[in-house]
């Protein structure tokens, strides 16, 4: 099970924030920033642009050593993606009462197209969220199969405001690979099925 040792390191810290970033060309005031080391970008190198538009913290891994802004709080993560998707998915709460993830490297579209279809005849209010974007807010077809925690966890809390009890979603290998569900606690788990391409993902 997750914990919520940042959550309750912010809390002791008193910080005062108002959402969560890792996009510093979308800081708000008052947001907390996440220093995400990425294959090509480091996001540590907007850290100063995140302060400038007034990020109430930054978030960044515990191995870091780099010197910061005088009067910058800083919080280290020992895990920095299952640290953002933990917070988000805290604060950005749903009331969905099923979730369904389908995971696999071919046939996640169409098992979750079947699965959706079969829960919607059945009486029951279903969204999908996946290749081809979100069935309830009529988003079309994402850049990526499985959203960004941030951007995901917002969805799900308005697609739970619609009083929609079932969710079935595409979960991508680089979408588990980057904890992007961590803090979701799914329900039900399918693997539709495993192929070369997707075993160095296996530890």
């Amino acid at each position: 099970m997750p914990n919520h040792s940042l959550l309750e390191e912010i809390n002791s810290k008193k910080i005062k924030f108002n959402g969560v970033s890792s996009d510093s060309r979308s800081i708000k005031k008052g947001n907390i920033f996440f220093a995400i080391p990425g294959n090509e970008i480091d996001g540590s190198r907007f850290i100063n642009q995140a302060i400038e538009k007034g990020a109430a913290a930054i978030v960044v891994p515990s191995y870091s050593k780099k010197r910061y802004p005088k009067n910058t709080t800083v919080i280290k993560a020992k895990d920095i993606r299952k640290s953002l998707s933990l917070l988000a998915f805290e604060i950005n709460k749903n009331n969905i009462e099923k979730k369904i993830a389908i995971t696999g490297t071919n046939g996640k579209t169409s098992v979750a197209y079947f699965l959706s279809y079969l829960l919607r005849i059945s009486g029951k209010s279903v969204a999908t969220i996946g290749t081809l974007g979100n069935s309830v807010l009529k988003r079309n077809k994402y850049n990526l199969t499985s959203p960004e925690p941030i951007d995901l966890s917002k969805q799900l809390k308005k697609i739970g405001q619609k009083k929609i009890k079932y969710l079935v979603m595409e979960a991508s290998s680089h979408g588990l690979h980057q904890s992007r569900f961590y803090g979701m606690n799914f329900d039900v788990c399918a693997l539709t099925n495993i192929s070369h391409d997707h075993l160095f993902l296996i530890r």
